[in-house]
């Protein structure tokens, strides 16, 4: 077996998992609005695996840290890493991912993200839109996230520490947040807290606590990077205007200490001035790491290619999103199975069968030696003779339901 599948082209594996992604759409598995997260994540083989075109099997080098259960806190150490990357459009709230692209694990992450949104967009067409997306850092890019707006979909993604915007944003936020301890507010900015209750520990050591997050949002912060040229000397004209975003400063994630060189900010295109909107938004991007990434590779086994080739990890990877979409998909239409059920509807094999019953039910079947015909009850009575006396009303007799058949009749009036 594993000697056929991987002889499976590259346009057949993909038509097989798009055709599979809109079959689901048209079963109505999709909201009409979606919220979608793209990443990408390793697909590692060994320098061993043969590649289609026998070049050295493409290898990245990472910091990672040491496989010591005793310390999860190791020293992070250079390491290279062999293999491929995929990219995945994940729809969280229905566990689909809606497009996958495969190439070699030292491509940057940018490199195929439009491509892999386009062909979720593509997959869902007439049934679902995507409205939005969220991306880590990898996928910073003026280009990339420019020609994702132009296709009508909201941007959700953190910026580096290291860039002039997120210095900016963090500085302002801190004015905000110092004003709003005075009772006063911050032009352009907009400070909240949210407080959720969490219940810790079990029995008589069960106690709760109370998390707090701090947001501020800021509006029209200057990029001048996101635009379709990307970063550009035209930057530094008096004449350029830069594009203006919102960003929402996390200054305290869930009661965690708070740390100036740590408060995470988000860039988005969304127009709405409330920042929890983006930091909900940003926050299910860590849907796909434990729905997607992690459950492809610990629980689907993503990295045990059935051959040690490239082929091998490329079918395996299509197959293995293939069947995470089927599951889903069939686990929803059994929950609306399971829900019609609990309200007294038939459904199941029972419910086939009744429908089909009541589809043939006045059908019956004329075998005459080697051939046969099915004709309806009143049909067949008018063929053999019967005067069925409603349809003699309406003008039927045998010639006319020959010729319903296909049968040249002579008209004899």
């Amino acid at each position: 077996m594993a000697d056929a599948i991987v002889t499976i082209g590259k346009d057949k594996l993909a038509a097989m998992l798009n055709g599979t992604i809109r079959a689901l759409a048209k079963r109505g598995l999709f909201a009409k609005k979606l919220d979608v997260v793209l990443d990408a994540t390793d697909d590692e083989a060994t320098p061993r695996y043969k590649t289609d075109d026998g070049r050295e099997v493409p290898h990245v080098v990472r910091e990672k840290r040491p496989d010591v259960r005793a310390n999860r806190h190791a020293k992070k150490i250079e390491v290279r890493v062999w293999g491929w990357k995929v990219w995945v459009v994940w729809e969280a709230h229905a566990k689909v991912p809606l497009a996958i692209v495969i190439d070699d694990i030292n491509a940057p992450d940018n490199l195929h993200a439009h491509a892999a949104l386009r062909q979720a967009q593509a997959n869902i067409k007439d049934y679902a839109t995507i409205r939005s997306v969220a991306l880590d850092r990898g996928f910073l890019d003026g280009k990339l996230l420019s020609a994702i707006e132009a296709d009508g979909i909201r941007i959700y993604i953190p910026a580096k520490s290291t860039m002039l915007i997120t210095r900016e944003a963090r500085e302002i936020a801190r004015r905000a947040e110092a004003e709003a301890k005075r009772g006063r507010t911050l032009d352009g900015c907009v400070f909240r807290e949210r407080h959720e209750k969490v219940r810790r520990g079990a029995g008589k050591n069960a106690r709760e606590e109370t998390l707090t997050t701090t947001l501020v949002g800021v509006a029209d912060l200057p990029c001048d990077w996101w635009n379709e040229e990307g970063s550009t000397s035209k930057a530094n004209a008096r004449s350029y205007e830069p594009k203006r975003l919102r960003a929402t400063v996390v200054l305290r994630w869930d009661g965690a200490p708070r740390e100036a060189e740590k408060e995470v900010v988000i860039l988005t295109t969304d127009p709405s001035e409330d920042p929890f909107v983006a930091f909900d938004a940003y926050d299910d991007r860590s849907l796909i790491e434990n729905g997607c990434n992690r459950e492809a590779k610990e629980h689907w086994f993503l990295e045990h290619h059935p051959k040690r080739s490239e082929a091998g990890v490329r079918v395996h990877a299509y197959f293995v999103f293939l069947c995470m979409a089927l599951v889903a998909g069939f686990r929803a239409d059994k929950a609306k199975s399971d829900e019609a059920e609990h309200r007294g509807q038939e459904t199941g094999i029972t419910r086939y069968r009744r429908r089909l019953e009541a589809q043939n039910r006045d059908k019956v079947a004329v075998f005459i030696g080697d051939h046969f015909g099915i004709f309806r009850s009143y049909e067949f009575a008018i063929l053999v003779g019967v005067t069925v006396r409603d349809r003699a009303l309406a003008g039927e007799t045998a010639a006319t339901v020959l010729r319903r058949f296909g049968v040249d009749v002579p008209d004899t009036s």
